[in-house]
């Protein structure tokens, strides 16, 4: 019975930035907090669920990017490099791709939150006509169609994304 040497992966390394990025970084929460005191308090929510929102979407595409970098060169016990020899090479796991991999998921997905946005808007703006508003004015018809349709279409991604990778990892598995 044979061992495979130890693989180790470096490490993420703490987020570094210099002194104009934090000026910069100031800057821009105070343009938002002004932003934040004149739009009110419904706005408030709505600027800061955007910031939340990017900041997000910045930061996991930094770490997605960091480890992919990182998985792919591998390194002794003291985060030293390793030469990519023939002999690296041979102990290192292969794996084919995927059919998630070969291929993209875009219409599906696509399709799946174009549905769940148009059938939550139907279902906000008749919640509201049946809830009791009577005679309900063209704003607020927007406005429940607008909510309830990026509800849905916030839980359509979600619920796409989970129906595509599990139908996925059964079709792989069987």
């Amino acid at each position: 019975m044979t061992t495979l040497p130890q693989d180790h992966r470096p490490a993420l390394r703490p987020p570094q930035f210099r002194l104009s990025t934090l000026m910069v970084a100031i800057g821009l929460v105070c343009v938002a907090t002004t932003t934040l005191k004149l739009v009110g308090p419904i706005g408030a929510f709505a600027v800061i669920l955007l910031i939340l929102s990017v900041l997000g979407h910045i930061t996991s595409t930094a770490l997605g990017n960091r480890l992919r970098a990182n998985g792919d060169c591998p390194v002794d016990e003291k985060d030293r490099p390793l030469g990519r020899s023939s002999q690296t090479r041979a102990t290192l796991p292969t794996t084919t791709p995927t059919r998630l991999q070969q291929r993209g998921v875009g219409v599906f997905l696509t399709a799946f939150v174009v549905l769940t946005v148009a059938a939550s808007a139907g279902a906000g703006v008749a919640w509201m006509v049946h809830s009791g508003t009577k005679d309900p004015s063209a704003q607020e018809v927007i406005l429940a169609a607008t909510a309830f349709g990026v509800l849905g279409g916030i839980w359509g991604l979600i619920g796409g994304g989970f129906l595509i990778v599990a139908f996925g990892a059964w079709r792989e598995a069987s």
